[in-house]
């Protein structure tokens, strides 16, 4: 079902990247559609279709959790004990007194976050290369969300955030980013993207802040066992043991290591690409050290999902730093990575129990 997803997308992504960046006027009708807005739904179809017509068994958390939040929790029985975030609980129980079933409340979400992922690299195809962009996503946001629903609902709503405080409209950037803590509480690493855009008018700075902001969170991960006692933290602190090799889940470097060159090698072109650009590869470096994190805590690793947006923005802007046949083996490269990581990681190393695939 995921090979036949993966070809699907490649297919849609290359026809409609031709096809973008104009308007249909529909026969004999007094509205204007914009083709990204038609184009995100046709792609999306077939992957919110199979989000939600999974068997409950595809994905470790979707019967031992969000099943049970439905069935024996908040929608069914009504639980009263506060377990989870309480935004998230509102949004289950809304979805399940308009859908009358857990189906409908998996359909509902992830169509919210195919939708927001896919028509923005449709809609900025100019800027990203949008076969790279969709493939990246569905690697690194859909597929980990059919297991971790409620973090990855919480990365879409922070990436939104990011989205209108780039296009200056800051109160509801921050409303939304406020939004996603309600959701999942981990959503409060994502303050460390409003103090980039503080220091966005100083452009030396800009220039130093990804390695500086590297650092920084190395030596806050040295300091890891006195950050979870932070009070909305401190729910973990009973997780928390001394740093061990052991527990760090190495398989995560592997892809952002195998980009980490083409990055190194491109930084002033890319930096230059955007100007929003030094904030991405902030986000890009931090993914290092939320892996280690789960040195400490073993699920800790999960804070890397608010930063992979970032990296999917900068790999796929890689390929524009070339030109002519360098740049179409870049690309090649890139692609290549992506879906070996894939199956790596969920076929041959099983993370997450979304594969093998089956229907409902």
């Amino acid at each position: 079902m995921y090979t036949a997803l993966l070809i699907y997308l490649i297919i849609a992504s290359s026809m409609f990247t031709c096809l973008l960046n104009r308007k249909i006027q529909l026969a004999n009708m007094n509205f204007v559609i914009k083709k990204s807005y038609l184009f995100t739904i046709i792609a999306i179809i077939p992957l919110v279709y199979a989000f939600a017509s999974r068997s409950l068994m595809v994905g470790t958390d979707t019967y031992s959790i969000y099943y049970q939040i439905y069935y024996m929790g908040y929608v069914i029985n009504h639980w009263s004990s506060t377990l989870y975030e309480g935004l998230f609980i509102w949004i289950f129980k809304v979805l399940g007194q308009l859908g009358q079933s857990f189906s409908f409340i998996l359909l509902t979400l992830s169509l919210f976050i195919c939708f927001v992922f896919i028509n923005y690299f449709f809609k900025n195809n100019k800027k990203y290369n949008t076969i790279i962009s969709v493939l990246m996503f569905f690697i690194w946001i859909y597929a980990p969300s059919i297991n971790i629903l409620r973090q990855i609902l919480a990365v879409t709503v922070s990436f939104l955030a990011i989205i209108f405080l780039e296009q200056r409209r800051y109160i509801v950037g921050i409303i939304l980013l406020i939004a996603s803590m309600f959701i999942h509480m981990t959503a409060v690493i994502m303050i460390v993207y409003l103090l980039y855009f503080l220091c966005k008018e100083n452009n030396e700075l800009t220039k130093k802040l990804p390695i500086f902001s590297l650092i920084i969170s190395l030596f806050l991960l040295m300091a890891f066992n006195l950050v979870i006692k932070i009070p909305f933290l401190s729910k973990f602190a009973a997780s928390v043991n001394d740093f061990s090799f052991s527990t760090v889940n190495y398989k995560f470097f592997l892809f952002p290591l195998l980009v980490l060159p083409l990055i190194i090698i491109n930084w002033k072109k890319i930096m230059n690409l955007d100007s929003f650009n030094y904030l991405h590869l902030c986000g890009y470096l931090l993914i290092f050290p939320a892996i280690l994190s789960s040195g400490y805590f073993v699920f800790s690793f999960r804070l890397m999902y608010f930063f992979i947006p970032s990296e999917i923005i900068i790999v796929s802007q890689i390929g524009k730093c070339y030109t002519g046949g360098r740049k179409i083996l870049v690309d090649l490269y890139l692609i290549v990575v992506t879906i070996c990581t894939f199956y790596l990681i969920y076929y041959v190393l099983k993370v997450d129990g979304i594969t093998p695939f089956s229907f409902s």
